[in-house]
């Protein structure tokens, strides 16, 4: 009794000293509530701090109309007034307006027989021709035989022979960038052609020798380029005798002086198309032997084949440039400042431009005639749309009350260059936001409108499918944010105007539309809030509402979007149709599948929305098929795929098994023996039963201590706490006085 009576002390002890926490944190947290910290009344403070004052309010506007190019109207491009602007077009197109620096690329190959009757034969200044000059089936053919003793008045002999070149395009316009020429020549010439190997006597000079040469000019032959030369040198040496030349190309000058040539020639030419390619081939005899006695023989001197190609890409000249525009309206009324303006939009580029043909080009702004001072590189455009500036450009400076704000963003072309292909340069997203500070008599509303229930005031745009009615919703408020009633609110479109019906429970206005009826499908649809109230100050809104189409996606009754069946069985196909906006099952589309070369139909047999069909016979291996639907307009029918496995099941391997219930038998047979052995009995019988078996067998024992009786054990505790008993009793008594009191 004694010890239960002890017990119950140290339980009621327990709770006492959980009551008497419970009651100091109740107290602290009260402290809290009563003396609110300086902390949060500066924060409140705060919170009412900010107030506008009477009569002045900032009005944040998007400027430009049709941002985003959705139309063709607003918006027109103008070209510049210096460059070549033939070369520089503009178009809008799938919403985004483009610049397009017109480019192409051509190549002209003269390649042609020598005996086609186009090559005329014409003599070379005051040279005489050689004994023989022609054209014959194998080219431009020389033979001469030069003998001193027959009276020979002059050294040099040379004939050419000319073709006129018209290409057809008026060259100013391009640029060649590349260009080739090959010639082919051989020849044969007796020993007694003299060169500076030969045994020569005491009148020896220069030598015999042969030039075979390619020239380039307009049509009036002045100042011709020599594009290709080949001087002989050792032809006709005695020893090792060295009598011929087989064929061989005529060397030809750089590509860059060919194209010079080219360019230059073209360029004398009143239609800058026609040019003039001249074969030459010359002789020189020098008398060099004994008097009367030299004779040099040129037995054929043959320009074989002709080949000059060119290409030549489309010239986009300096200074041009071309310019989307728009004429905003102007900013009146005395009672309106600017506070500042900011123009931001979005660019790319089809290809990247060629930086190192034309490294200044670039996009330029002009507010209201003014160029702005920074400009962005097309060498950084990329072929992703990207922010023009992050915040956009500061054109406060450039903007002015009472006159029309005119914004004309222009790619400029700063060098000349060539230009193989064409290069689109396009913008988007075009918003002048300006921000005024209207002073005012009457009272600034505030508006909150909600689409469909969503608080859209800050983002007025919102996607809908086409079919589904849109609630809009205006919350018209005072500066105190109380309800304005009886105030006129319209919505206008194109072709409409609703007004706003007043709820004065729900303190709000409301018009609910029909968007089949109202909008067009596929657009952004730009509406008008127009809110009107005596005293107050009439707003707008701008929403814009894009209408699409219904979502509609497969979903299947397949886990994982998988079928799977033994090769050669039969797959029965089941998918369901979904309208995924309304959340209902279509009915009535054509559905169909294919696989590989297969292809067939599901059908909705009860007409509610589930297209089943069978696949007979299927091959063995891993199929994807492919579901698509059509027929129903005003759906986006999305394609979708399952997996269909063919596969021979595997049998199973019930060797794990056999040895995971080998192991539990074995580890239960060793618990069991250690319970029997040792685990059966409490320790202290354990201890009583190994001390019996020591003193059967006469072994010793170590001695047993005094065993205490409970009655002592209870005494020894009640002394021992004495004095906590005394202190629990007088804690008890005083909490009885508190209480009392």
């Amino acid at each position: 009794m004694e010890y239960i009576a002890v017990l119950k002390l140290r339980k009621n002890q327990i709770i006492r000293y959980v009551l008497s926490c419970l009651f100091i944190i109740v107290i602290f947290l009260g402290s809290f509530l009563v003396f609110p910290s300086s902390n949060n009344k500066s924060f409140n403070l705060n919170n009412n701090s900010d107030l506008k004052s009477s009569g002045t309010r900032i009005i944040q506007t998007q400027w430009l109309k049709n941002n985003n190019f959705s139309t063709q109207d607003v918006w027109y491009y103008t070209k510049g007034s210096q460059g070549d602007n033939s070369t520089v077009e503009a178009d809008i197109s799938d919403g985004q307006a483009n610049y397009n620096i017109l480019g192409d690329e051509q190549t002209e190959e003269i390649s042609t027989s020598l005996n086609d009757g186009t090559w005329i034969q014409f003599r070379n200044d005051i040279f005489l021709y050689p004994d023989i000059a022609t054209i014959n089936a194998n080219g431009c053919y020389v033979s001469h035989d030069y003998d001193e003793n027959i009276n020979q008045t002059r050294n040099y002999h040379s004939v050419h022979w000319k073709k006129n070149v018209s290409i057809g395009n008026d060259m100013s316009k391009f640029i060649i960038n590349t260009a080739s020429l090959e010639v082919i020549f051989n020849a044969t010439v007796n020993v007694n052609v003299d060169t500076a190997n030969d045994n020569f006597p005491v009148q020896y000079g220069i030598g015999d020798f042969a030039t075979f040469y390619v020239l380039i000019s307009d049509l009036d032959f002045t100042n011709p380029y020599r594009v290709a030369n080949n001087k002989t040198s050792n032809l006709g040496q005695d020893s090792p005798a060295i009598t011929n030349i087989t064929d061989k190309a005529i060397e030809t000058a750089d590509e860059e002086d060919i194209i010079t040539a080219l360019s230059s020639s073209l360029d004398k030419d009143l239609n800058h198309s026609n040019f003039t390619i001249t074969l030459g081939i010359d002789i020189y005899c020098e008398d060099n032997g004994p008097p009367s006695n030299d004779h040099d023989t040129w037995e054929a001197l043959l320009i074989k084949s002709f080949n000059l190609t060119f290409s030549y890409k489309r010239k986009v000249e300096k200074f041009s440039s071309v310019s989307w525009n728009q004429i905003g309206d102007k900013i009146e009324g005395a009672d309106i400042q600017i506070k500042n303006a900011t123009l931001n939009f979005n660019y790319k580029i089809d290809y990247n431009w060629p930086t190192a043909l034309s490294p200044f080009s670039e996009i330029r702004i002009t507010i209201n005639n003014n160029r702005y001072a920074e400009t962005i590189k097309l060498s950084d455009a990329t072929s992703i749309f990207q922010e023009v500036k992050a915040g956009g450009f500061d054109i406060t400076s450039l903007i002015s009350k009472g006159d029309n704000i005119t914004v004309s963003i222009q790619v400029f072309i700063a060098n000349t260059f060539g230009l193989g292909q064409n290069i689109t340069i396009s913008i988007d997203d075009v918003f002048l936001n300006v921000s005024l500070i209207e002073t005012f008599p009457d009272i600034d509303p505030n508006l909150n409108l909600f689409l469909n229930g969503a608080n859209k005031t800050d983002t007025p745009f919102i996607e809908i499918p086409t079919g589904r009615n849109l609630n809009f919703t205006i919350k018209f408020l005072d500066e105190s944010g109380i309800h304005i009633s009886n105030g006129l609110i319209q919505l206008e479109g194109a072709g409409f105007v609703e007004d706003f019906i007043e709820n004065i429970t729900l303190q709000q206005y409301t018009v609910i539309i029909n968007t089949t009826e109202k909008l067009i499908v596929g657009e952004d649809n730009d509406l008008t809030i127009t809110t009107q109230k005596i005293n107050y100050q009439s707003k707008q809104l701008y929403p814009t509402i894009r209408v699409r189409k219904i979502n509609a996606e497969f979903s299947a009754i397949y886990e994982d979007n998988t079928i799977t069946i033994k090769p050669g069985g039969d797959a029965v196909i089941s998918v369901r149709l979904n309208d995924t906006d309304f959340d209902q099952l279509i009915t009535g589309a054509v559905v169909f599948y294919s696989w590989e070369s297969v292809q067939g139909a599901l059908t909705d047999s009860n007409n509610d929305g589930i297209y089943e069909g069978v696949i007979r016979n299927v091959p063995e291996g891993s199929h994807s098929i492919t579901i698509s639907a059509y027929g129903i307009e005003e759906y986006n029918f999305q394609d979708y795929y399952l997996t269909l496995n063919a596969i021979t099941p595997a049998q199973p391997d019930w060797t794990w098994l056999i040895v995971l219930l080998s192991g539990a038998f074995g580890a239960l047979a060793v618990v069991f023996t250690l319970y029997e052995i040792r685990f059966k009995y409490p320790p202290t019988v354990r201890k009583s039963r190994k001390i019996r078996k020591k003193i059967k067998k006469g072994k010793n024992t170590k001695p047993i201590k005094d065993i205490t009786s409970r009655e002592d054990l209870i005494k020894d505790h009640l002394v021992s706490n004495v004095e906590t008993i005394q202190l629990e009793k007088k804690t008890e008594n005083g909490l009885k006085e508190i209480k009392n009191s």
